[in-house]
């Protein structure tokens, strides 16, 4: 044992644990976590049967390697090759595995890389900031029980949760210079736009983020380097060329995404329903809705001017649908039908953690070291809710929004003033979870 190792004595006889072995430490804990978290995983890619969507994923995972970057894709115009192109990679050692199902090897591929990711950038910021850090930041977004759920499914939501959560969790890091920000903020922007069209709106949390980082000077002291940043947006043009090479052999656009018709149906089926939920039975999938007294209407009045034209409807509806996203009440995407319909713990756990991360921006005022922080998780949840607010909800469609939520929830408790706020406010949590409850029974009547 070093003399960095030997506990040293400390005062009133306290032992003071050397500083080597306290760098080891977190090393132990997050690996234990983590095995945990995959063994979940790996449960749940075993357990869980999927449809639809997902379905669509796994094939075009198949084509993109098998036919080039023009594959046949029935969603070209609003669906891009990056998404089939990581799964495709996933899926690629399954030729050497001829014993085991391609689609059983990539899903088990998309496990083990998101519980890699979750630990090299939960590490990072054990190291760099502390377990607290990675307690209150990494953590609630790793560990966050929406986001366990989607990761073994070959769907757009995976492949979120294995680029743009980690960059966002790094973004989230107070021990992080202008430097390194001006990157993971034009790589999170990007993937996110590319994974996802109407996730463009992550350009303007990280811009959100950047300025008041800039702002308030928080981080290492470090003067700022823009050649990583060029780097950066260079990787960003490049990732986003093979897209546009698709659609400039198509239409005759360097547009990545082209517009489609089936942009104004989805329009159409928010006014039409509160919430879709997907079954799969008997190798079978099919949908589930949740009407609007809304459907009867013509098609020609269901657009985007509905939610401004029709008061105060309009904008209750609009709510209903952030509502259902922020306040999942199952994990799961793909059901059986004897699962649909509400799951109280599962809303009771998500109706409690809103509600905390509703008290978390409350407190700003007390909170001034942490405004860049909170500043990126209230836009993450603001700015995810408001791009779904006009479509019909699906419990997926929150992940952003609800695992910023959970690193607000976790925030507030991490510290002595957010205990005694939240305690002091325990009666207003219960009468909460209660409304959250009979909104949900009432909406589950409208199935």
């Amino acid at each position: 044992m070093t003399e960095a190792d030997t506990p040293k004595r400390g005062k009133r006889g306290t032992y003071v644990i050397g500083a080597r072995a306290l760098a080891a430490r977190p090393v132990a804990i997050l690996l234990v976590l983590h095995v945990g978290q995959l063994a979940f995983l790996l449960w749940l890619a075993a357990s869980m049967r999927y449809c639809c969507d997902a379905t669509y994923y796994a094939r075009a995972a198949s084509r993109i390697f098998s036919e080039g970057l023009l594959y046949n894709d029935e969603y070209f115009g609003y669906r891009t090759y990056f998404v089939p192109f990581v799964l495709g990679m996933l899926r690629w050692p399954a030729q050497w595995l001829p014993q085991f199902d391609p689609d059983a090897v990539m899903r088990v591929n998309l496990c083990c890389a998101y519980t890699l990711a979750s630990f090299a950038t939960t590490l990072r910021l054990a190291r760099r900031g502390g377990l607290r850090e990675a307690a209150t930041v990494a953590l609630p977004v790793f560990f966050n029980p929406l986001v366990l759920h989607q990761v073994s499914l070959p769907m757009q939501e995976a492949i979120i949760a294995l680029f743009v959560l980690p960059l966002l969790v790094l973004l989230l890091s107070r021990d992080c210079s202008m430097t390194l920000r001006g990157v993971l903020a034009i790589l999170c922007a990007t993937l996110a736009f590319l994974i996802r069209l109407p996730m463009a709106w992550m350009a303007i949390a990280c811009l959100c983020h950047l300025l008041a980082c800039m702002r308030w000077r928080i981080g290492p002291r470090e003067p700022f380097r823009p050649w990583p940043v060029v780097a950066a947006s260079v990787v960003a043009v490049a990732l986003l060329a093979p897209q546009s090479y698709i659609a400039y052999q198509r239409l005759h656009t360097l547009a990545p995404y082209v517009l489609s018709r089936a942009d104004p149906r989805l329009v159409v089926y928010g006014i039409d329903i509160y919430r879709h939920d997907t079954v799969v039975d008997k190798r079978r999938g099919y949908g589930v809705d949740f009407f609007t007294q809304y459907r009867t209407l013509p098609d020609s009045e269901k657009n985007i001017a509905f939610y401004f034209r029709t008061l105060p409807d309009g904008p209750l509806l609009a709510l209903a649908h952030v509502w259902i996203t922020l306040h999942p009440w199952s994990f799961r995407t793909y059901l059986t039908y004897s699962e649909i319909g509400p799951h109280m713990p599962v809303l009771v756990f998500s109706s409690a953690i809103v509600f905390l991360a509703l008290l978390y921006f409350a407190d700003f005022r007390s909170r001034r070291a942490e405004w860049p922080t909170m500043i990126l998780l209230f836009a993450l949840v603001v700015l995810s809710s408001a791009s779904i607010a006009p479509a019909a909800a699906e419990t997926r469609f929150g992940l952003i929004g609800f695992a910023a939520a959970g690193v607000a929830a976790a925030r507030m408790l991490a510290d002595e003033r957010g205990r005694a706020i939240a305690v002091r406010w325990a009666p207003a949590l219960f009468g909460y979870v209660g409304v959250c409850v009979m909104l949900a029974r009432l909406l589950a009547a409208t199935r």
